[in-house]
């Protein structure tokens, strides 16, 4: 049950997470868009710049040259582009956690059926029980029923 409980609140918060990402990203490519149908020059707006805007540090290494040159690279790609990919992981994370989900309620209901199943074996056997008792007096009664009938 906790984790159900668990992975809803997870897909809760992929889901706003996602959609949020992707409706900022759209807020990006419309307000560079009419920029650019004003003025005729497309104003990029980069991770870099986003990160700035939020307050956040450009991550600096300067220990590790090849991996700074691959975060620079990366912090140049446009932000409605990361907003793009924020949101397919989201989406990926929603899929994943509703496939999980629908596993969990497929072994309660397999559970439950098996629980079933075993109340209903059970009931049966103490009728079959109760039956061959039944069966076993009605026989003792004709067999003391002849025997009673042969001494006299």
């Amino acid at each position: 049950m906790a984790e159900r409980v668990w992975l809803i609140a997870v897909q809760i918060a992929a889901t706003i997470i996602g959609w949020g990402s992707l409706f900022i990203g759209g807020v990006i490519v419309f307000k560079q868009l009419t920029t650019w149908l004003k003025t005729a020059v497309w104003e990029p707006y980069t991770i870099a710049d986003a990160l700035r805007d939020l307050g956040l540090n450009y991550p600096y290494t300067p220990d590790l040259l090849g991996v700074q040159k691959i975060i620079d690279g990366l912090l140049l790609w446009p932000a409605a582009l990361a907003h793009a990919v924020i949101w397919a992981v989201g989406l990926a994370v929603v899929g994943f956690v509703a496939v999980k989900l629908e596993e969990i309620e497929r072994d309660q209901r397999l559970a439950e059926q098996a629980r079933k199943r075993e109340i209903r074996e059970r009931e049966n056997r103490e009728a079959a029980k109760e039956a061959a008792e039944r069966s076993r007096a009605e026989f003792d009664f004709l067999g003391e029923f002849q025997r009673t009938r042969r001494e006299e």
